[in-house]
């Protein structure tokens, strides 16, 4: 669920979405292209993670058959089930009920 002003996505149960960006932009146009969100978990699942695609299809953004899983573009933000990390890229798993902002360089 986007929330009214867009500020922000409230997520329940095991899903997949995809939400476009307003204004997309070239991978040539990028450049050090930095995103920040605060993630809260509220119920733990088989894995949390959020994805930044411009095709809905896991690696080479030119050719997804060309290799595996890479480059990796989701980061996995809990994970309580184990499951392959060749998709994702790792970093910090707060616990339920813990507030924490993540911020990466795309």
């Amino acid at each position: 669920v986007v929330s009214d002003d867009g500020s922000s996505i409230t997520a329940y149960g095991n899903m997949w979405r995809a939400f476009p960006l307003t204004t997309p932009l070239a991978t040539s146009e990028l450049g050090d292209f930095v995103v920040s969100f605060d993630y809260l978990l509220k119920e733990a699942g088989e894995f949390h993670a959020i994805c930044f695609e411009d095709n809905l299809e896991f690696g080479d953004f030119d050719d997804p058959q060309d290799n595996e899983y890479d480059p990796k573009r989701c980061f996995r933000l809990n994970a309580f089930d184990p499951g392959t990390d060749r998709v994702f890229i790792e970093s910090y798993y707060p616990a339920v009920g813990e507030p924490h902002r993540y911020v990466a360089n795309l």
